[in-house]
């Protein structure tokens, strides 16, 4: 069994990820969608970030990372995702900076930098959710077992109602 990673090798692949996201909008900036397969809208500028992510569920969770990376390193990336979060809101909010896709200004490398670290924050911090022992309702069960279909089937269903067949 693989332990899970290190804070090092997380924030290794954040920046990774940053710099891939990065070259991927060169060519395909941040709310472009491209038809793929006909009728699945797709935002290339996302995809690093979703198939990589993807790709590490695979391996992660044969390995139980989720199960066994310590809370202390989730609290250390929730504290990393609810600062930026925090720093966002407050300068959208203020009038600071402009909101959309520009949260933390108008260049694309602070963009891909603040996704990045943002999506590990969310992602890494489950172990700390998981030290809460929340009592699991039927309701709950029923939502967890039809997550993966909901990930797959929003996009379409969203752009169909949204913008017509």
């Amino acid at each position: 069994m693989h332990d899970p990673p290190s804070q090092r090798a997380i924030a290794g692949y954040a920046v990774l990820l940053a710099v891939t996201t990065f070259i991927i909008r060169v060519w395909y900036p941040q709310d472009r969608w491209v038809g793929f397969i006909g009728f699945i809208e797709m935002e290339p500028a996302h995809i690093p970030q979703y198939a990589s992510l993807f790709a590490i569920g695979l391996f992660a969770g044969p390995r139980r990372w989720l199960e066994t990376m310590p809370a202390r390193r989730g609290l250390v990336w929730l504290a990393i995702g609810a600062g930026l979060a925090i720093a966002a809101y407050l300068l959208v909010g203020t009038g600071i900076i402009s909101g959309g896709g520009a949260v933390v200004g108008s260049s694309k490398w602070r963009v891909c930098t603040y996704e990045a670290f943002l999506c590990m924050g969310v992602c890494v911090r489950l172990p700390v959710f998981r030290e809460l022992s929340l009592e699991v309702g039927r309701v709950w069960r029923t939502l967890a077992l039809n997550m993966f279909a909901v990930y797959v089937f929003h996009m379409p269903s969203c752009c169909c109602c949204c913008y017509g067949p």
